[in-house]
């Protein structure tokens, strides 16, 4: 939006598209991080899980066993809303991910008044995006 904003003015122009530039690298970054946490996540979730059926099986009490069991089961539950929170949360993020990294290729290319012009309708989609990917994010936040 500051972007948009500043297109009249040349070095404003140029200031807040390098801002723009240094938050999507900053967003990137951030993006490569927690794909690599979820997958470190789901591999060690899953460990944890097969190590838990292991010590369960080994419960003598079948009273003990079944308390044990019905806590794994509810965990497990809650840990799989979360694992689909993020999935929903990636399907939101990614094509907004890629529309600011379009954006940002554009006026690497060309930072003129008139491109910043012709990508009006896109911020503005992009904007109503971001919405949606807050939302998506703050239920993985409220799932965790």
């Amino acid at each position: 939006q500051k972007v948009k904003e500043s297109a009249k003015n040349e070095a404003a122009l140029g200031k807040a598209a390098a801002e723009f530039k240094s938050a999507f690298t900053t967003l990137e970054t951030q993006m490569d991080t927690v794909r690599k946490q979820v997958v470190v996540v789901k591999a060690r979730s899953k460990g944890a899980y097969e190590t838990w059926q292991k010590e369960l099986s080994a419960i003598q009490s079948s009273s003990i066993r079944e308390k044990a069991q019905d806590r794994f089961t509810e965990s497990k539950k809650q840990f799989d809303k979360i694992i689909e929170a993020v999935g929903k949360a990636k399907e939101e993020t990614l094509p907004f991910v890629s529309g600011l990294k379009d954006i940002v290729l554009y006026l690497d290319a060309d930072l003129s008044n008139q491109a910043v012009d012709s990508l009006s309708s896109t911020i503005w989609k992009l904007g109503n995006q971001s919405k949606a990917v807050k939302s998506s994010i703050g239920e993985v936040k409220d799932q965790i």
